[in-house]
């Protein structure tokens, strides 16, 4: 429950609001194969994947 909740502190920081960040969480992402992130929040492997998605996003990575 922490992961998640650093998880969604971090969404919310990048993005500037809980919405936008969830708006994200619900569509197809380049940086992770198109895979949906929502999907991948019921794993820890998962919530990792997106934590570094939303590092790169950060930093203005979108190779």
């Amino acid at each position: 429950m922490l992961k998640l909740k650093d998880l969604f502190e971090k969404g919310r920081d990048v993005f500037g609001t809980s919405k936008e960040f969830t708006r994200w969480l619900s569509k197809p992402s380049y940086g992770l194969e198109g895979r949906i992130p929502e999907k991948l929040l019921y794993y820890v492997s998962g919530i990792e994947l997106i934590q570094r998605e939303l590092i790169r996003i950060e930093y203005g990575d979108f190779s």
